[in-house]
């Protein structure tokens, strides 16, 4: 689904939605002017509701005939509809009749009707721009003498240029004779040059655009808005094939010192495009002399004047042409000294403000990259390394303010990523890394995070392992004193995160009692917190004294339980359970303990499958509330049927002599490793974004179970056997690491269908004819994460079976999800008149895994698959099934019988991999000898 569309609301279909376009439509048809815009101002909401291809096109054609028959007050009010439901418009089919409808009032007698039609056909230049009929009637508008007219022509012939850049020949000389004439007032000659900026991919036309746009920026009678409109548009042109010549740039360069600060960005941001490194020759030394002085002069009045009048795009810009004249001329090099102060003086500016902005923020980062520009253009390591410290002497003076508001927090975040990257890449990270034990004690979140991943890389744990143990052990032994330093607790704790994340990344050269102390550390820090918990003041005031920051808390229950720390990872959520961090994190905090504790009963069977019984009801109960937990719920079910398995092949193995018994437990239990790895499979596809630590185990689960399911005959030695299985179960069951997605849930592609005709009617149920052929039509959209997927979709599939019960259980059903998973695994692949061709993924029986076993009477008798591709996010996949013939069966009786059908879901790549991602939907479906279908 696209960002901008929605699901259908809950309790309306499509039928819904044409009842309630047609009443829209009858009141546009109101005498009264209230209810008609009332009515227009709804179609923008039902169009994002029901974003269906017949919908839009209809709508849209509707609004069309209104807009042709309507007063200019009302079109006013349509235009602003087309406007806001552009991104719509790609997918009406009748583009032609529509805009015949909007040309009649684009060539009546009313300039105010005209005016109103320009601004429609720009709204809808997306799909309008191609069509010579659009395009004759803006060319014809040019020639208006009223000046709405031709303002709304500029416009929408701008709008027009981004969809159709060939429509600028048609329009070329008009627009440059309009541009070039003097009384045209400069709002529109300002839109005519801006305009012109589409020309850059034409050879021809850039080439004539280019002295026009010198001599507009140098003539004397331009104004300031025309000169700045010139330079934009004579940046926008500069290529390979029409490069800045040397005295073009020494004319630019005399703008530089332009009173108005518009001109002079426009005119470095055209000098950023110019290329000295070829025209850097004796016989042009004056010329970049001239250039030089004037730079460095503008460089110098800006560091003389005051920190709130410094343009720092205007600063960058400048300082970049500046460098690459230097580094071109190999002569004295005058922008490094300039890039240094400019720096240094937003580091005592930051350091000297109380409650850093996000202009000191700005400020400081702008500084500090373009000291790394001009280092890392003239070089050498010297001058690198002095960047290296800049960044440093930055990343010390962030640390010590927090940030607080979110957009100032990503923009450092982004800041860190960058600076340690290029330090890593220029090999100079030296002087970041010596400062990471200082770092360590960061207060805002996104220097504290770096810090810790820094500090947990192994070439660097090193260093800060002195300075983490030293902050774990004082807050150890403050705790036990019961002094603790509050001051230096962000140090610990983000000491204790990184001494977690380097054991680990690093189990196998970590030192033993490196690794034990953190885990120390919060038994010790959670014994203290539970130890108040009769006295309520002081057990509040120390959790939000002494404990974890708030961005911290899931991160170290994440480490802690890909540590298999289970019984630290117990405390700390016992410890947590009071903590002021939101109520949604609380409840899975809760939820972790349960699990937790299970994972610590150790021996004690009965112990873990009864904790692991609460934990997967609190879970359900989450998940029912919206918090977003389904992810971890199947790992928690895949875990306890993976230790009951566990149990059960061990028993086997111990139970002595093969006999029927044995035989018989022992074909149960490879029905029921086959059942699970079919659940992990499941799992594995449904959420191809999980976290890397989370879908290695699964892979680890699914190879160990398809060795212990190997074929079982009577006459095999049964106790060897079940220990080979065993042994495969056991050897993933023993320990459960899972990764940070057991707190987060991993974002998934959704599908959101519906189906023509609609089968979600409830009661009375669609009736369909016994004995043939059931045909609909099933479309929605799909709704890609942010997280990239492993490969790209290009179709959908869609699985479709009878069966005759509803889905049973609900999404938190593991295995009636499995079972459903493999029957759409197993579905054969047909169109909608062929015969079914070969099997797919799974298999053709239809059942996919055992399904052939189960009753055909409550399974799908033939599970046949249908694609469609996707296109912009929407797909229309035409479907069919094949309904059970009553008569065949009761006789030339007149009867009727409640079916079902299932509907799910699934994805393709380009080479052919389907992921079932669902969902899967069932609807009831009356089968009948004399329904009419």
């Amino acid at each position: 689904m696209t960002a901008r569309s929605h699901p259908a609301d809950a309790g309306h279909s499509s039928d819904w939605a044409f009842r309630r376009l047609f009443q829209l439509e009858s009141e546009c048809r109101s005498p009264t002017p209230a209810v008609q815009v009332e009515a227009i101002g709804k179609f923008p909401k039902l169009l994002d509701q029901f974003p269906f291809p017949t919908l839009v096109g209809s709508a849209f054609l509707k609004l069309g005939d209104l807009f042709r028959s309507s007063q200019n007050a009302l079109r006013h009010h349509i235009a602003q509809v087309f406007e806001a439901s552009q991104h719509h418009l790609a997918q009406v089919t009748h583009t032609e009749e529509l805009l015949k409808r909007i040309l009649v009032v684009l060539y009546s007698n009313d300039p105010i009707a005209r005016v109103l039609a320009l601004r429609l056909v720009g709204n809808a230049s997306s799909v309008f721009a191609g069509f010579p009929e659009a395009q004759h009637g803006i060319l014809l508008r040019y020639q208006s003498s009223h000046p709405l007219e031709i303002a709304a022509a500029v416009q929408t012939t701008e709008l027009m240029l981004k969809y159709s850049p060939g429509f600028l020949s048609v329009v070329w000389e008009t627009v440059l004779a309009k541009a070039d004439d003097a009384q045209v007032p400069d709002s529109v000659r300002v839109q005519l040059i801006r305009s012109l900026r589409h020309a850059a991919p034409n050879l021809q036309l850039s080439t004539q655009l280019y002295p026009r746009c010198r001599r507009w920026a140098e003539h004397p009678d331009s104004t300031p808005v025309v000169q700045t409109a010139a330079l934009e548009t004579w940046r926008s042109i500069v290529q390979p094939h029409n490069e800045l010549a040397l005295d073009d740039a020494a004319c630019v360069s005399e703008l530089v010192a332009h009173r108005l600060d518009s001109v002079r960005r426009a005119a470095l941001a055209l000098l950023a495009r110019w290329q000295p490194a070829d025209q850097a020759t004796d016989a042009n030394a004056a010329h970049l002399n001239e250039i030089e002085g004037r730079l460095r002069s503008y460089l110098g009045a800006r560091l003389d004047g005051d920190d709130a009048e410094l343009d720092l795009r205007g600063f960058r810009l400048a300082t970049v042409v500046l460098v690459r004249i230097e580094a071109a001329r190999a002569g004295p090099v005058s922008s490094w000294e300039l890039a240094e102060r400019l720096a240094g003086r937003a580091l005592r500016s930051f350091a000297g403000s109380l409650h850093a902005g996000a202009q000191a923020y700005r400020y400081l980062v702008s500084s500090v990259m373009l000291v790394i520009n001009v280092a890392t253009v003239l070089g050498p390591d010297s001058r690198r390394a002095s960047a290296a410290l800049a960044v440093r002497d930055a990343w010390l003076a962030i640390s010590g303010v927090d940030q607080g508001a979110r957009d100032v927090e990503a923009y450092v975040r982004r800041f860190l990523r960058v600076s340690w990257a290029w330090c890593r890449c220029m090999g100079v990270e030296e002087p970041v890394a010596a400062a990471i034990p200082a770092l360590l004690g960061a207060r805002g979140c996104a220097v504290a995070c770096k810090a810790v991943a820094i500090a947990s890389l192994p070439r660097h744990f090193g260093r800060a392992s002195p300075e983490c143990t030293r902050h774990i052990n004082g807050f150890v032994s403050g705790l036990e004193s019961g002094c603790v330093d509050e001051a230096a607790l962000p140090a610990v704790w983000n000491s204790i995160l990184a001494t977690l994340a380097h054991s680990q990344q690093h189990t196998d050269d970590a030192d033993a009692e490196a690794v034990d102390l953190p885990a120390k550390a919060i038994m010790a820090w959670s014994a203290h917190i539970c130890s108040l918990a009769d006295q309520p003041e002081a057990h509040l005031g120390a959790i939000a004294s002494t404990g974890p920051p708030p961005w911290a808390v899931q991160r170290l229950l994440a480490l802690l339980a890909m540590g298999g720390r289970w019984r630290t990872t117990e405390q700390l959520c016992q410890a947590l359970l009071t903590y002021d961090i939101g109520s949604k994190l609380q409840s899975q905090i809760y939820a972790l303990s349960l699990l937790s504790s299970a994972e610590a009963s150790g021996a004690d069977a009965a112990g873990f499958a009864s904790t692991m019984d609460t934990a997967l009801s609190t879970l359900r109960a989450l998940d029912d509330q919206g918090a977003k937990c389904t992810y971890r719920l199947f790992v928690v079910q895949i875990r306890c049927e993976l230790v009951d398995l566990h149990s059960g092949w061990a028993a086997l193995c111990s139970a002595g002599p093969s006999g029927p018994a044995a035989v018989f437990t022992a074909k149960s239990l490879v029905r029921r490793t086959c059942s699970l790895g079919l659940q992990v499979d499941l799992v594995h596809d449904s959420f191809p974004t999980a976290d890397r630590a989370t879908r290695e185990w699964l892979s680890r689960v699914r190879a160990a179970l398809r060795r212990a399911a190997d074929p079982l005959d009577e006459c095999w030695d049964i106790p060897a056997t079940a220990g080979a299985a065993a042994a495969a179960v056991g050897s993933v069951s023993a320990a459960f690491r899972p990764g940070p997605a057991l707190l987060i849930e991993p974002p998934v592609p959704t599908i959101c269908i519906e189906t023509r005709p609609s089968l979600d009617r409830g009661d009375p149920a669609l009736a369909v004819l016994s004995g043939s052929q059931f045909h609909f039509v099933a479309e929605g959209f799909l709704h890609l994460p942010r997280r990239p997927l492993p490969t790209a979709p290009v179709r959908v599939r869609i699985a479709v079976w009878l069966s005759q019960y509803p889905r049973s259980g609900s999404g938190q059903d593991l295995p009636a999800c499995s079972e459903y998973y493999a029957i759409a695994q197993g579905a054969r692949r047909a169109a909608i008149n062929d015969v079914p061709a070969e099997p797919t993924d799974g298999g053709g029986d239809g059942g996919g895994g055992d399904g052939g076993d189960r009753d055909s009477s409550s399974a799908a008798e033939s599970a046949t698959a249908f694609e469609a591709p996707i296109e912009a996010a929407y797909f229309r996949c035409p479907c069919a099934v094949s309904t059970p013939s009553l008569r065949a069966v009761l006789g030339p009786v007149e009867a009727s019988a409640i079916s079902h059908i299932h509907v799910f879901c699934g994805l393709v790549d380009a080479s052919g991999r389907a992921w079932w991602t669902g969902p899967h939907v069932s609807y009831p479906l009356l089968v009948s000898t004399t329904a009419r279908a």
